[in-house]
Formats: structure tokens, sequence, C-alpha cells
């Protein structure tokens, strides 16, 4: 189980262009853009501080880090509160800026009254973690749904010669989108905020370079006892319907399925609420197989580009799991290179659908 949230504050700007299908046009446009960075930039990050001495467990070598290490994200909390991160709410609510409501299945199809809400629009998209079994409209009460806390600013970059720390002397520089984090308002007050992760290996506190493209961040790892609710609630096992926390990768090494095709999964196929799928890919290691650190590393391949379920799609199936994410069988999950598992994929809480 994971054992560790890991906080990381941005100091100054964050990029977010470094999409799976990065194109020059996304560059310069926000088409591709994708930010928060997945769970695998920081399973990279925690590889990188095992060199360097940056773990808080000793005398690891790369094989048992690999065959220990799992990390789920991403995910955002308030500064002072990080225990109360927020996580995808799930797309059977709705939370509009009015109104809220909630999809529900009858005769075995998902139904909702669109004469009492006709334009609602999901307008947030992350609920805290602490009110994950509460009501659209409980969340909204409790003043615990939220929009991005993230903006895209334009600006341009500079592209130096590669034997001196000047711009070249033909395109200099380029237009790119950074991204800035933002303080959490609420009636009351706001609070600065940062990125969480789950991880089963802790960091050193410190700053670190974080990205493709090694930008300054402080790092802090915050432990996670058996007792927290937090544990408790991902240990909860999931019977007949989940949602995703997680991008969905599900399938083997060359072929991206939709759910598992697996007889301990479900004998039939399940009704699913979701949306277009997300590009995934991640790039772990460096090309001379070593893990190095600093802005002139060499990066390593990419990994096979899939496409992801999105998160905070609901599935619901016929036969009960009885299983949480922690215990499911990693035979659901392609093993190309890391185990998509180790990396936070298909990441799953269970949910209560309304049903008639």
């Amino acid at each position: 189980m994971f054992t560790h949230l890991i906080t990381i504050s941005p100091l100054g700007f964050l990029y977010g262009s470094a999409g799976a299908f990065l194109t020059p046009e996304n560059l310069v446009g926000l088409a591709g853009t994708k930010f928060p960075p997945d769970a695998s930039t920081l399973a990279g990050l925690i590889f990188s501080a095992l060199k360097t001495g940056h773990l808080e467990a000793e005398n690891l070598t790369q094989d048992q880090l690999r065959e220990q290490l799992f990390v789920a994200g991403p995910f955002w909390a308030n500064v002072s509160d990080p225990h109360n991160f927020y996580i995808p709410v799930p797309r059977h609510k709705i939370l509009g800026d009015k109104d809220t409501d909630q999809w529900e299945i009858r005769n075995y199809h998902w139904w909702r009254d669109e004469t009492t809400h006709p334009d609602i629009e999901a307008d947030y998209h992350w609920q805290r973690i602490d009110t994950w079994d509460y009501s659209p409209d409980e969340i909204k009460a409790n003043q615990a749904a939220a929009k991005d806390v993230w903006t895209h600013v334009p600006m341009l970059h500079p592209s130096l010669k590669s034997d001196e720390r000047h711009v070249r002397d033909e395109n200099g520089l380029f237009l790119e989108n950074a991204v800035q984090m933002q303080p959490n308002q609420w009636d009351g007050g706001y609070d600065e905020t940062c990125l969480v992760y789950l991880s089963t290996i802790a960091l050193k506190p410190g700053w670190y370079r974080f990205g493709g493209e090694s930008h300054l961040v402080e790092i802090s790892s915050h432990e996670l006892d058996e007792t927290s609710p937090i544990v408790e609630l991902l240990q909860r096992p999931i019977e007949d319907s989940f949602a995703l926390i997680g991008p969905g990768i599900w399938g083997s090494n060359h072929l991206s399925l939709r759910y598992p095709r697996h007889s301990d999964f479900s004998e039939r196929r399940p009704m699913m609420l979701t949306d277009r799928p997300n590009p995934y890919r991640y790039r772990l290691g460096s090309q001379s197989g070593e893990y190095q650190t600093g802005p002139m590393r060499k990066a390593g391949r990419l990994s096979r580009g899939r496409y992801a379920v999105p998160t905070g799609t609901v599935y619901v199936f016929k036969d009960p799991l009885g299983k949480s994410w922690w215990d499911w069988p990693e035979d659901w999950f392609p093993k190309e290179g890391f185990p998509l598992k180790h990396l936070g994929c298909n990441l799953s809480l269970p949910v209560e659908i309304s049903r008639s």
C-alpha cells in the first residue's frame, strides 16, 4: 500500500507542453498541452534520486526499487493541508456553477432527468478526497469542489547555443505556454497550492529538477500511517462499480482496451460513463541506460504511444470483484518496460450508483 504523499511546489513556472503527441502546432497553441505531469515523471525523479542518495530508504538497489516502487497521481492540494488533497470527480456526479445533478441507471441504461437540468455543465472536475462518498449537493455545500488551479501563460522561451549560455543568433526565441500554479480560493480565504502524488518510496525534502525541462521544484514527503482515512479509502474493496482516479490503461503490450478482458473481471461488457480518451506515454531512464540528473542529461526513449481511458470514468459491471485496486492482478495491466500498475494506471475507488 502507498506509504507517503509527495508534494511538489514549483519554484516559478512549469511546462505542460511535453504531451504525449507533441507537435510544433501543439507547442505554440494549447491543443496538446498536458498538465499536471503523470506519475511516471515522479517515478523518473525517484530513480534519479537513487543515484544521488536522495531517497529516505537507504541501500536500495535499482532492481529492488523497480520492484518496490508504486506511484500514482497526479492530484493537487492546499499547501497547508496536503492530506486533504483533490482527486478527479466521478463522471456520474455533475457539479455546475449554479446547480448539480447525478446520473443513475434505469432499465440497464444511464439516465438523468434532463427536463430538470437541461443546460447543466460540469464546471468542477476536482473534489476533496474526504468527500468521496458525498452527493453532489453535499460536495458543493462543503465547498469541497474545485476547478483547475493552474493557468497557462504564453511566454518567449530562449533556445541556447550548445556550447555557450547565449541565445542562438537565429531562431533563438520561440513561443511556449508555461504553467503557473494559482491559489485555491473559497469563501473566506485562499491558500497556495501544490501537486500531490501517492508513493511507496519517500524522497528526502529539498529542491529538485522536475519534468522534461528540469524546472526547479520544492519536494516534501508526508507519511501515511495505516490508520489514515486515505489508506482506509484506498483499501476499501470494489464490488460492482468504480471510478478511475488515474489514467486507464488496460490490455496487452500491443493492444489498448477500454476494460480488462479477463475472466476474473467480468463475463459481460461493463457499462461505462466516459469521455474521449487521452494520449498517454512516458519516458523513463536515459539513452545510456542509466538515470542521470541535470540540464544536460540525455533523454530516454519514449514508451509506446497509447490512449488512456480518462480519469473520472465510471464502470458498472455484473459480478462483484471484492478487491481493492491494490489487489488487482497485474495481468490486467500492460507490462512493457516499467509495469504500468507501478505507475498508478487504473487506480480506482468504489462508487455507489443509484439503480432501478
